[in-house]
């Protein structure tokens, strides 16, 4: 091992952590590193730390340091600042496309905070390295810090993605892997290169083990991480409702937002349903929300849905993809002016969302006081207006509609999606015909005359019902109500397009 005197640095990086002196040159030439207890100084080639920062060369054991803010730079500072530029640009893009597996379409309405990618990244390596547990904690909770930080990574978003501000939008952000060194042609073919890896590789470790005091590494491992580190997402939100943080019980996050917080000792959640997913956050007779999770043991009607709709169009089965389309198509349909729950408090880790609560009955608990209730009519007419706008439901059972007497409300889009065709349209007239049936079976095809006709009064296509009259979609129901009574209602809809009534 060579020992400082021997080399050179172009820039020597000096940091100030708990109990150590950790000084971190950067050299073209060759490779020193001393430890002793409570110092560090290593004059490490550029290329390798460059391969560290571009491609984890050393598992990112130099490119962490290079989050922390030195208290001193000695030599040519732009080597140092193209160094650090470079790792923020690849966090950038690694770190907020890692947002698109878990909010799906969703990621299109996310905003990252500025500092997010790098927040995001110090809670990987502290798992990984337990001594930066501390060292990150202790930077984040410092206010210079934040401007150093935030100086860095504007910078590198003006530069990256054109953007500027505290809050950037994910969907700018570049998610390609970006360009990466050719270490082998670099360092002068495989033999060296797998050489240098195994000398740099225990020489970096041996000498952080003799230079980290052990007080920092107790310290690291009895303390808890920096909220921040303990959960990034603290740094992301949607457009038009909070991400839940797992810091919190969810439950206690949305008392807190819905104002019924003041009222715990009257709080309830209670199920609307056996087959159904969806519970009501109820305070003093006050019902400002309720609660949907995506994995409840109610999920599995979707794979017997699944099964059943054999071969028409399939519904969706994982419960993140549910809770991303819910979220998705709520807010898009609201902004193309339907009815429907305004969205609450979204935690895609736990798979579960709440939703604003709508007064008034749903299209099944109507027909308790009413065999054939207008505003199935009125479902007819929405029908074609979501169809018009590309979007279908696929659930378009009554039950997912609500009526507050003077509005009709889309609720439970788990499973909406753009339309590809004409069965997407045709399966949710057909749903919304047929599944009546299940609970009312008198007067149903007369029900089914009422939505064809208001799907036509609304400007919608007859070659959607005409395709919806086929026998194909009245199978799925076979099971639950007698043959006869799905014939005639088949019929009414066949009838309803032949003639073009309205």
């Amino acid at each position: 091992m060579l020992l400082k005197g021997e080399c050179t640095a172009a820039v020597r990086l000096v940091y100030d952590l708990p109990s150590l002196r950790l000084v971190l040159g950067l050299s073209r030439e060759r490779n020193c590193i001393e430890g002793r207890a409570g110092r560090l100084e290593a004059v490490v080639q550029l290329d390798i730390v460059s391969a560290d920062v571009e491609e984890s060369l050393l598992g990112e054991a130099l490119a962490s340091i290079l989050l922390l803010k030195p208290v001193c730079i000695e030599g040519d500072k732009n080597v140092y600042d193209e160094l650090l530029a470079r790792y923020v640009a690849r966090l950038f893009r690694e770190e907020v496309s890692r947002l698109k597996r878990l909010f799906h379409k969703s990621y299109e309405r996310l905003q990252v905070a500025d500092i997010y990618p790098v927040v995001a990244r110090m809670a990987r390596l502290q798992r990984i390295y337990p001594w930066l547990r501390t060292v990150y904690g202790n930077a984040l909770r410092r206010g210079d810090y934040y401007t150093w930080l935030r100086g860095v990574v504007q910078d590198v978003a003006l530069h990256e993605l054109g953007a500027s501000g505290v809050w950037l939008p994910a969907k700018l952000v570049d998610s390609g892997p970006g360009q990466k060194l050719r270490l082998v042609q670099q360092l002068g073919g495989a033999p060296k290169v797998a050489q240098l890896l195994g000398n740099i590789a225990s020489q970096v470790s041996l000498s952080l083990l003799q230079a980290i005091p052990q007080t920092l590494l107790i310290e690291s491992i009895s303390r808890k991480p920096h909220p921040l580190t303990r959960d990034p997402l603290l740094l992301v939100r949607l457009d038009a409702a909070r991400i839940a943080t797992k810091l919190i019980r969810f439950e206690d996050q949305l008392y807190a937002i819905t104002g019924v917080k003041r009222l715990l000792r009257s709080v309830k959640l209670s199920r609307k349903g056996i087959i159904r997913s969806v519970r009501t956050v109820e305070a003093g007779g006050f019902r400002p929300a309720v609660v949907k999770r995506y994995i409840d043991i109610t999920a599995v009607k979707w794979l017997a849905a699944s099964i059943a709709s054999l071969p028409l169009p399939r519904p969706r089965l994982r419960a993140l993809a549910r809770l991303n389309a819910e979220y998705y198509y709520n807010r898009l349909l609201e902004e193309r002016g339907f009815n429907v729950p305004q969205p609450l408090l979204i935690d895609p880790r736990r798979r579960q969302a709440a939703y604003s609560y709508i007064e008034g009955v749903d299209l099944v608990a109507i027909l308790q006081r009413e065999s054939l209730p207008e505003p199935y009519r009125e479902a007819g007419r929405l029908l074609a207006r979501l169809h018009s706008s590309g979007v279908a439901l696929w659930d378009a059972n009554p039950s997912n509609f609500v009526y507050d007497g003077k509005r009709l409300y889309v609720v439970d889009l788990e499973q909406a999606r753009e339309i590809n065709g004409i069965q997407d349209a045709a399966w949710d007239v057909a749903v919304a015909c047929y599944y009546s049936l299940l609970y009312a079976p008198h007067n149903g095809p007369e029900r089914a005359r009422m939505i064809a006709s208001g799907y036509l009064e609304a400007g919608g296509n007859r070659e959607v019902l005409l395709e919806a009259a086929k026998h194909k979609y009245m199978v799925p129901f076979l099971a639950a109500v007698p043959p006869n009574v799905l014939e005639k209602t088949r019929r009414v809809i066949l009838a309803a397009a032949s003639s073009g009534e309205n």
